[in-house]
């Protein structure tokens, strides 16, 4: 039996947690600006935390995340993303098979949502004794509803297959809670929908190795 799959919205979890860092440390965008670049300890910290809880996790990311940022002076790479940090993070997930890299022609979404209802359906199967799966997102993903014309798939975000497993989408936030990385650096903590069946699943589990 395998537990349950957690599939990560990676772009949309990196952009919340700089969007969450920026806020904390109290630098507010102007007009002109754009949003903060995207952080993939976000995507770190959420990989952990449901790692940690024993479950399975995957992170869908467009293939041109992984493209490093030029160094100042260095005009080669002109459709680069990440910082070079960043990347060390990216590539520890990718080493652990925990990447999932769309085309870049494609809507990474797509596949995010492909991967975890496939999942769902297989644990639908007593037979495979697969865990359902879930997606990771604070996006709504109202395109793909929209294109969904059987109406499933917002179903499936919303309430799930049945009140006790939940809805198929996960939303989730980050706070400061005074946590350190390794490095002596701050960290925000990842707190997933404390309602979420889940994660209340998550909660009990952890209680009950507790009490052993």
């Amino acid at each position: 039996t395998k537990y349950p799959l957690v599939v990560l919205d990676g772009a949309n979890v990196a952009h919340h947690y700089a969007q969450a860092m920026a806020g904390i440390d109290g630098s507010s965008l102007s007009v002109a600006q754009t949003k903060p670049e995207p952080d993939a300890r976000g995507i770190q910290v959420a990989t952990d935390f449901f790692l940690q809880a024993g479950l399975r996790v995957l992170v869908v990311l467009p293939q041109y995340w992984f493209r490093t940022k030029p160094r100042p002076g260095d005009a080669s790479s002109n459709n680069s993303r990440m910082e070079t940090p960043q990347m060390e993070i990216l590539n520890e997930l990718k080493t652990k098979g925990l990447i999932v890299a769309s085309p870049p022609t494609d809507d990474d979404d797509a596949y995010a949502l492909t991967i975890a209802r496939r999942e769902e359906t297989r644990s639908l199967s007593k037979r495979n004794g697969e865990g359902p799966g879930f997606v990771l997102s604070n996006d709504l993903f109202r395109d793909a509803q929209e294109r969904d014309t059987s109406g499933s798939l917002k179903h499936w975000l919303k309430h799930g297959r049945h009140e006790s497993v939940g809805p198929g989408r996960i939303s989730y936030t980050f706070g400061d809670m005074g946590t350190m990385d390794d490095r002596g650096e701050r960290i925000l903590d990842f707190i997933p929908n404390p309602r979420h069946p889940l994660m209340i699943w998550i909660e009990n589990e952890q209680h009950h190795h507790q009490q052993r």
